[in-house]
């Protein structure tokens, strides 16, 4: 299977969804799927995760915050993979407006992880421009998605109070733990704290 995932950044100190990306297309790739990553933010600070070797990675100019880009605007490099299925990592992108328009042209399913973007905390973040943009398109994007994912029952409650749609999944972020606490005994006392933070 070929699938395309877009995201708007690719460095893993601009949020936690570069890090679940990375899982998730590692994993397919593994299991013997086609995996092409599309973003468009070019300023990388060296906090890359460490994709598999297999997993192609493309970086487009963009400019905004918008991270509007004169390539995604023709839609056609999406068309130009051939898809089985779109996965948009994220909201409030120009990318993941047209994956989902690039699906809908091309009949193929389109699935969106909100990676936590319409918590109450994120936004409370340039919260006009983004209920500007989600009237205008994004309440569409995900309305109208195959599939919506979200990490958890909380974000799925507050989802619920933007979307009306059933064809919603919880599916976790998976945790790579360490060697090095792997290695420790049962009498050594571990806290792990897993959160979502913003700042």
């Amino acid at each position: 299977m070929n699938i395309l995932h877009t995201i708007g950044y690719l460095n893993l100190s601009s949020g936690g969804p570069v890090e679940s990306l990375k899982q998730i297309s590692n994993y397919q790739v593994q299991k013997g799927h086609n995996v092409t990553i599309l973003h468009t933010f070019q300023d990388i600070d060296g906090t890359r995760p460490k994709f598999n070797k297999n997993v192609k990675i493309i970086s487009l100019k963009s400019y905004t915050k918008f991270r509007f880009s004169s390539v995604l605007f023709k839609n056609t490099i999406i068309e130009n993979f051939k898809p089985d299925v779109i996965h948009a990592h994220g909201i409030w992108r120009f990318i993941n407006v047209v994956s989902y328009l690039a699906s809908s042209k091309l009949k193929i399913p389109f699935v969106i992880s909100p990676c936590g973007m319409l918590q109450e905390n994120a936004l409370k973040i340039a919260r006009w421009q983004k209920l500007i943009l989600w009237n205008l398109i994004f309440k569409n994007c995900l309305e109208n998605s195959s599939q919506i994912i979200v990490k958890s029952d909380s974000e799925l409650l507050q989802l619920k109070k933007y979307v009306r749609k059933k064809n919603t999944t919880i599916i976790p972020n998976t945790i790579e733990i360490p060697l090095s606490i792997k290695k420790f005994k049962k009498e050594n006392q571990i806290v792990y704290i897993l959160s979502l933070i913003h700042i």
